[in-house]
């Protein structure tokens, strides 16, 4: 796992997507939840947790394999795997439990937003006949059919949440207890934007500190 960035002080011209970020979040709550997330490849045991503070209004965007949360990226099949399914949407919905705050930034939770995969279409089965020309050792050309069937499961939770803290300016970090739910091994990183700051932070289990400072 690689070190935290150190934080910078945001500088007269950013490059490519940390300035559109310092932009949008510079511009208001509403251009910054459209505009900052920055979707990560898909990828088994990475997170992206995006994050930009406006005046009194935090944004966190969670973006993640379903693999990261449920420990595994298929259809449940079994009673207990729905019931992890539900048990998942339910959490992700109530981040109030899934971030802490210093007591005198005086946060309180708002808008809620979460999309999970849709199972009928997150794995599906595809074939393709085609068929081969194949030189044998008797010289001769035999043409086979074969037949080639894949079956590919890719699912992933986007959650967005928003909260207004009275006071920001004892608001210098926050915790995300929501790293130590997901999966053991899975690293998330958090993009941090404010109006003095701009960083890359890895978070995982016991590490769940965003600095926003």
């Amino acid at each position: 796992m690689r070190q935290n960035a150190p934080p910078t002080r945001r500088p007269a011209h950013a490059p490519g997507w940390l300035a559109g970020c310092v932009l949008a979040a510079l511009a208001g709550p509403a251009l910054a939840t459209e505009e900052f997330t920055q979707h990560a490849a898909h990828e088994h045991g990475k997170a992206t947790l995006d994050v930009a503070l406006d005046g009194g209004t935090l944004t966190v965007a969670l973006a993640t394999p379903a693999i990261n949360v449920l420990g595994f990226e298929r259809p449940p099949r079994t009673d207990a795997e729905k019931k992890a399914v539900a048990d998942a949407t339910a959490l992700l919905r109530a981040h109030a439990r899934l971030f802490a705050f210093p007591v005198a930034a005086r946060c309180t939770a708002g808008s809620s937003s979460v999309t999970a995969p849709e199972w009928s279409s997150g794995g599906h089965a595809h074939g393709k006949d085609t068929k081969h020309d194949h030189a044998h050792g008797d010289g001769k050309r035999h043409a086979h059919d074969h037949a080639h069937d894949h079956e590919h499961h890719h699912a992933d939770y986007a959650a967005r949440w928003t909260f207004t803290c009275a006071q920001p300016a004892a608001l210098g970090f926050f915790e995300a207890p929501l790293v130590d739910r997901l999966q053991p091994g899975t690293t998330v990183q958090a993009n941090v934007v404010t109006g003095a700051l701009q960083t890359r932070q890895d978070l995982k289990t016991g590490a769940i500190r965003v600095r926003l400072r």
